[in-house]
């Protein structure tokens, strides 16, 4: 059975929906000829994000060009909608519509990008504003970050991220993330997971450019209860990964020998599309170790002929004694975010950070 498309929610019945929905608020709204705008020829070979922007700016075609009259119009069109399906991304064209023609009104578009984030998400929509005046919107989003709304919250994190995907980057943050910081520190202990995790995500982003920053933040936080411990270890995802020795330590990994160690793929030799299976054994004889975290990178040929790495986790346990076998399926479908390519491989074994043992293998 053929998965459905994200953009394909974006369909005729959809679109026929939103117009009804804004003639609602707007008798003037000329719900046929935004429709056929819409689906106009060249929408079968959009993209999401194309499908997004063609539908605000088709909104924007079809409303008043006063902006505060079109905003007034807007305003109550998402509650008529939040019954689709993935309703929340779906209707990310709200706060699109704020950014792209709301950047000269400052005061509405706080309002909307706050109203419409509750339905939808104002995450990328924020980004311009930071971008002209990053000390003025940063101040809004600590206010946010104290919101009695969760969407609201949340949207004071993850719209400043500095490596949020699919959006455009933040260099100046990437370089200094001290404005971030404030707000970071108001939501680490939120009720809400999905705030926790922006939290989370944020810090991770921030770790590929400043490490010690998260690494000074982590050991501060680590230990204060069981929500911020898991925004921490989540936080710290990419250095584990890394196996960062001042990482590791904040959560007990230290340093490990195996008296023997063994990995194999299994069948060495595995064609394109296939799964194989990974078969590992550690022995640490008599010796007792308090945590540990096994792993395993693939070196994956490149195009190219290079290598690219990626790390898989296996397992984190603790109080091990003696012998540990592991059995793990690996797939090597092609995917749109890994292409395959034939070749000689390699994957290592790796015992709290370190590289233990490898072996090659051959992809067909």
């Amino acid at each position: 059975m053929e998965t459905k498309q994200l953009k394909d929610f974006y369909n005729r019945r959809f679109i026929e929906d939103l117009a009804a929905a804004i003639a609602c608020e707007y008798s003037g709204f000329e719900s046929d000829k935004f429709i056929l705008s819409v689906l106009n020829d060249e929408w079968g070979e959009f993209e999401l994000k194309q499908r997004m922007f063609h539908i605000t700016k088709n909104i924007h075609k079809y409303l008043p060009d006063d902006y505060k009259r079109a905003i007034e119009i807007l305003w109550n069109v998402p509650e008529k909608l939040i019954n689709h399906k993935m309703s929340g991304f779906l209707l990310m064209f709200f706060p699109d519509f704020v950014e792209k023609y709301g950047l000269n009104d400052w005061d509405l578009s706080m309002k909307a990008l706050e109203h419409f984030t509750k339905t939808s998400s104002s995450e990328f929509a924020v980004r311009p504003f930071i971008m002209k005046d990053k000390e003025k919107m940063m101040r809004q989003m600590l206010k946010w970050s104290m919101n009695d709304n969760y969407h609201v919250r949340r949207l004071s994190s993850e719209g400043c991220r500095p490596r949020l995907p699919w959006a455009c980057a933040l260099p100046e943050f990437k370089e200094s993330p001290s404005l971030i910081i404030p707000i970071l520190e108001n939501l680490k202990d939120d009720g809400e997971d999905y705030v926790r995790k922006s939290v989370a995500n944020n810090l991770n982003d921030i770790s590929k450019d400043n490490p010690d920053i998260v690494i000074d933040i982590s050991k501060k936080w680590y230990g204060r209860n069981k929500f911020t411990d898991r925004v921490i270890k989540h936080a710290c995802r990419t250095m584990l990964k890394q196996g960062r020795n001042d990482v590791m330590s904040i959560f007990g990994f230290e340093k490990v020998k195996a008296v023997s160690s063994y990995i194999s793929v299994i069948p060495n030799k595995v064609k394109i599309g296939n799964d194989a299976v990974i078969k590992a054994k550690v022995d640490f004889g008599a010796k007792r170790i308090k945590k540990l975290r096994l792993e395993y990178i693939i070196h994956y040929v490149k195009k190219d002929g290079g290598y690219s790495k990626k790390v898989f986790q296996i397992a984190e346990k603790e109080n091990i004694l003696g012998e540990i076998n592991i059995t793990k399926k690996h797939g090597f479908a092609q995917m749109s975010t890994r292409k395959h390519y034939k070749g000689k491989h390699k994957i290592e074994l790796v015992i709290n950070g370190d590289i233990s043992v490898g072996c090659d293998f051959i992809l067909t």
